[in-house]
Formats: C-alpha cells, structure tokens, sequence
C-alpha cells in the first residue's frame, strides 16, 4: 500500500497543480520510465525517491514493497 501511495502522489500527483492551471505536464508514460530508470532529473522521481527512503527509515518492511515495485517497473515499462 506505501509504494502504491507513492507511486500515484509523488511519481504522478506532484504536477496536479500544473495540470489544473493547464501547464504542459509530463506523461504517465514519461513518469513510468524514469521510474525504471531512476532518473534523478525527472521531479516526480525525485519526490518519490524521497519518500520511499523516508518510509523505509521508518519500517524497513516498506523496503520489500519498494524493491518488488522496481522490479516490476523494469519488466513492465
């Protein structure tokens, strides 16, 4: 469930302000694949990152879901 959070607040949900003044944003498409490969350039990457290491600091159990959510973004993106 963090990683699912994550994913959808940090990832996507960091330009919905941008979107709702009708700024150009990125596409899911674009989140999806700096998230396989971790593009520390990307403003969404960089809010999740932040997050999931803020999560695992606090449960390292939350280091499993992460781990599994890498390994599925790189078969599926």
């Amino acid at each position: 469930m963090g990683e699912i959070l994550t994913h959808e607040t940090q990832l996507h949900g960091y330009k919905a302000e941008n979107k709702m003044n009708g700024k150009k944003v990125t596409s899911a498409e674009q989140d999806h694949e700096a998230l396989k490969s971790q593009d520390k350039s990307h403003k969404g990457y960089q809010k999740y990152d932040s997050t999931r290491k803020e999560l695992e600091s606090i449960d390292n159990n939350y280091k499993k879901s992460f781990d599994e959510a890498e390994k599925d973004a790189k078969r599926n993106y």
